[in-house]
């Protein structure tokens, strides 16, 4: 594994090199923009993440996030940045996001997992150049593993 992979979570400038060539060449992609998923998305890191990727707006998309419980933070997310892919902690969840997802609007509804194999889901995403692994303790170990295994670009933050 090339060193190169990891990149460190402290200059959130430099975090989100262009690793887009597997996007660009199936054209699903502008040329300029890179995507990104986010585990940990409602934790402090994620919602930085997420404010670094608005304040860059049009570089950036957002095509996975995962979070555990903030039902509401994810909610608020997904309206925003109408990932394709999200990830609850549990399975009781996913009805209810769902619910409050037509509630805001969101059409269409994103497809959504959970549990550890919805973050596996999430980092492992077709097409994903860079994973923010923002995740608390050992429950982001396996996403994050995968997502270095397809030979994605990792960012870790991990508490």
């Amino acid at each position: 594994m090339s060193a190169r992979k990891i990149i460190a979570f402290g200059a959130l400038g430099t975090l989100f090199e262009n690793a887009r060539e597997r996007m660009l060449e199936s054209g699903s992609l502008p040329q300029f923009m890179t995507s990104i998923s986010i585990l940990g998305s409602t934790g402090s890191i994620g919602r930085s993440t997420l404010s670094v990727v608005e304040s860059l707006s049009g570089s950036f998309v957002v095509v996975g996030l995962a979070a555990g419980r903030d039902l509401e933070g994810l909610t608020r997310q997904v309206s925003r940045f109408r990932p394709r892919l999200v990830s609850v902690a549990d399975e009781g969840d996913v009805n209810e996001l769902r619910d409050r997802l037509r509630g805001a609007g969101v059409d269409p509804l994103p497809e959504i997992v959970f549990g550890e194999e919805g973050l596996v889901a999430v980092a492992s995403l077709e097409g994903v150049d860079t994973i923010v692994s923002a995740t608390v303790g050992a429950v982001g170990f396996l996403p994050t593993y995968k997502a270095l295994s397809l030979g994605r670009r990792v960012c870790l933050a991990n508490k």
